[in-house]
C-alpha cells in the first residue's frame, strides 16, 4: 500500500514492471538467496522507539546507487542483525529490483536515501498515516518502507506454508512503491501474481510469488562448510565440528543443509546427540511409554540403558518433545560414559537450589561450560533451554580433547 506517487525517485528514473527489457550492469556480485528465517530471538514487546541496524554493505546492483538503512522498533524480539540480512539478500537478487537499468544498493547507518523499517502494528499505523494500514498492512510513506511486524510473522493464508517467500514480497512490494511503482492486478487466473499486486489481500486466483522478476535466474547458493545458516555464527567452528563426527545430520531433512543454531533442543533430540556422540550399544528393552513411534525413540532407549537419563516425570515418561533444560544437559553429560580432568574451579551463584547443582559444578569442572552471562560469567542459568548452536559447543568441549 502507498500514498499518492510522487517525485521521490527522479534521480534514477521511475521502476515498473513494463520495464523488463531494459539491461542490467552488476558491479559487484550479488548476494546469496534469502535465508528462510523470520530472525525471532524473544518475546514481543514493542516499546515505540526505533533502533537502526549499525554497519554496511557492499555495493550490489548498477551504478546509480541508492543507500538505504535498517531499523528495527525496540523490543519486537527480532534480532536486528538477521533482519539487516534478510533485506540485504532480497535487494541483492537479481530476481529483486536490480534487475533493471543501473539501479544499486548500499546498505549504510546514517543519512540514507531510504528507511526500511520493522515496527508493531501500533508503530506502523502512526508511520504510515494518513495511510490507513488498518494494523495488518504495511505501506511506503516518502523515504519510509515500514514494514508491519505482525505480517512478517504470520504472513497470510496463501502464504501459510511458504512465509519465506511472502516476507519477500513485502519487502520487494514496499520498495517498488519507492521507486515508482503503483498497484496492479491479477492478470489471470494460474499466472504468477505480479509483485506490484496487493497480495496481502488475496491472490485473486494468481499463484503466489515474491519478485519482480521471478523468470531471472536466481544466483548461485555459497557457504561455508556443511550448513548454510551457521555462516558468522559463534558456534560455527563447533557445529561443523560435530557435523564431521556425524553427531548432527541437521535439521531439515531430507537437504539437511540447515543447522538451525538458534532452535532450543529437545530432549529427543538430544538423546540423538549422545548416542551418536558416544556410539551406545544397541538395546530390546523398551524403557519408557511415551516415545513410542518418535523417530528418536532408539536413541531414547539406547542412553537409557546407559543410565544417561533416568526419565522425566517419573521413571516410566521420557517428555522426548519437552526442550532440555541447561541443568538437565548437565546431568546427561554428567551421567555419560565421558572421562575427564578437571581444568576449571568456576563458581555459579545461581544453582544453589537446582537438583542438578553436582552436575553443573562438574560440568564446569571440566571446562564444559563457563556460564551463561558473559563477561562476568558468574551464572549458570539452570533452567534456560539449551540451544543447538550451544549443544555443539558443549559437545565439541566435552569430546575434542
Amino acid at each position: 500500500m502507498q500514498p499518492s506517487p510522487d517525485a521521490l525517485r527522479h534521480r534514477i528514473g521511475v521502476l515498473s514492471l513494463v520495464v523488463i527489457a531494459a539491461s542490467f550492469a552488476p558491479v559487484a556480485p550479488v548476494l546469496a538467496a534469502p535465508v528462510a528465517l523470520d530472525c525471532s530471538i524473544g518475546a514481543d514487546r514493542p516499546t515505540g522507539s526505533l533502533q537502526v541496524v549499525p554497519g554496511s554493505s557492499a555495493l550490489f546492483g548498477g551504478t546509480s546507487v541508492e543507500t538505504f538503512s535498517v531499523e528495527v522498533e525496540a523490543g519486537l524480539g527480532f534480532d536486528a542483525a538477521c533482519l539487516a540480512e534478510q533485506v540485504e539478500s532480497v535487494l541483492g537478487d537479481p530476481r529483486s529490483w536490480i534487475h533493471v537499468g543501473s539501479l544499486g544498493w548500499k546498505r549504510v547507518d546514517t543519512n540514507p536515501d531510504l528507511r526500511i523499517i520493522f515496527t508493531s502494528p501500533a508503530l506502523t499505523d502512526q508511520m504510515c498515516a494518513p495511510l490507513n494500514t488498518g494494523s495488518i498492512y504495511s505501506c511506503r510513506n516518502g523515504n519510509r518502507v515500514v514494514l508491519n511486524s505482525y505480517r512478517w510473522r504470520s504472513g497470510t493464508p496463501e502464504y501459510a506454508a511458504n512465509l519465506n517467500e511472502y516476507r519477500t514480497y513485502q519487502i520487494n512490494h514496499e520498495v517498488g512503491h519507492y521507486l515508482g511503482n503503483g498497484h496492479v492486478s491479477c492478470p489471470g487466473s494460474g499466472r504468477v501474481a505480479p509483485v506490484m499486486m496487493q497480495q496481502t489481500k488475496g491472490l485473486d486466483g494468481c499463484t503466489m510469488n515474491g519478485w519482480p522478476f521471478p523468470s531471472v535466474e536466481p544466483p548461485p547458493e555459497i557457504w561455508d562448510g556443511k550448513f548454510k545458516d551457521d555462516d558468522g555464527s559463534v558456534f560455527e567452528a563447533d557445529i561443523e565440528w560435530i557435523a564431521t563426527q556425524g553427531i548432527t545430520l541437521g535439521c531439515n531433512p531430507p537437504l539437511n543443509d540447515h543447522y538451525c543454531p538458534g532452535e532450543a533442543v529437545t530432549r529427543g533430540q538430544m538423546a540423538a546427540f549422545l548416542d551418536r556422540a558416544f556410539g551406545l550399544p544397541t538395546t530390546g528393552v523398551d524403557f519408557f511409554t511415551d516415545d513410542n513411534g518418535t523417530v528418536f525413540e532408539s536413541s531414547i532407549n539406547r542412553i537409557a540403558q546407559a543410565g544417561i537419563t533416568l526419565g522425566c516425570r517419573d521413571a516410566t515418561q521420557f517428555c522426548p518433545d519437552r526442550t532440555i533444560t541447561r541443568e538437565e544437559m548437565a546431568a546427561f553429560l554428567h551421567r555419560s560414559p565421558l572421562t575427564l580432568d578437571a581444568v576449571d574451579a568456576r563458581t555459579f551463584v545461581d544453582i544453589e537450589l537446582s537438583m542438578f547443582a553436582d552436575d553443573i559444578a562438574w560440568l564446569s569442572s571440566v571446562g564444559i561450560t563457563h556460564g551463561c552471562n558473559p563477561p562476568t560469567n558468574d551464572r549458570f542459568c539452570p533452567t534456560a533451554p539449551v540451544t543447538r548452536g550451544q549443544m555443539a559447543a558443549f559437545l565439541r568441549r566435552a569430546l575434542d580433547r
